[in-house]
């Protein structure tokens, strides 16, 4: 039996076939209904704001070798749409700002880091040159969730999704740790 002959056995079973009225009726109310209008466009920048160059500053400490710092940048300033380069560049700036008004070290994370897309006939099992050099602290997450597995999977969060948020988030989390450092120091200027 075809596909569409147990459509059609299944619509007789219920005393409707697929040429009836009731079935016609149906599918009209179905097509008339109103659908949900599409989305409003992306609104098209004026100026670039989150430019790789200031997001290098903001970043600096963060990555141990400049030229990894560059390539971050440029992944969380480039990548993606426009709104998410600039969110992310307004939020890590601002962090970055408190961190450096409360003269908190910024320095690299000791734990996880993002996993780079690699097509698979590329990709080696645990080769940490296909990983980014921007670490997620551990601490950072003990500080909030001292369950382990329960902070494993905060972890695993935010490290999954597209590389622009991942790196944002990896940023964020790390200048977060450094400013709860220097504040349990019982630090600030």
């Amino acid at each position: 039996m075809t596909s569409a002959e147990r459509v059609t056995f299944c619509l007789s079973q219920r005393g409707a076939s697929p040429l009836s009225p009731r079935v016609r009726a149906r599918d009209n109310a179905n097509m008339s209904r109103p659908s949900r209008p599409p989305p409003p466009p992306h609104r098209p920048r004026k100026h670039a704001v989150a430019d790789p160059q200031r997001l290098e500053r903001v970043l600096a400490g963060l990555v141990a070798h400049e030229d990894d710092v560059t390539f971050i940048a440029r992944c969380i300033a480039r990548e993606g749409p426009p709104h998410h380069q600039d969110a992310s560049y307004a939020l890590l700036a601002l962090t970055r700002a408190v961190a450096d008004r409360l003269g908190a070290r910024v320095e690299p994370g000791d734990g996880p880091r993002p996993r780079m897309w690699v097509s698979p006939h590329h990709a080696a099992p645990d080769d940490d040159d296909q990983a980014f050099a921007l670490a997620l602290p551990r601490r950072a997450i003990a500080r909030i969730e001292p369950d382990p597995r329960r902070a494993e999977a905060l972890i695993e969060s935010l490290l999954d999704g597209p590389t622009h948020h991942v790196l944002a988030n990896v940023a964020q989390v790390a200048l977060l740790d450094a400013i709860l450092a220097r504040l349990e120091e019982g630090g600030g200027r």
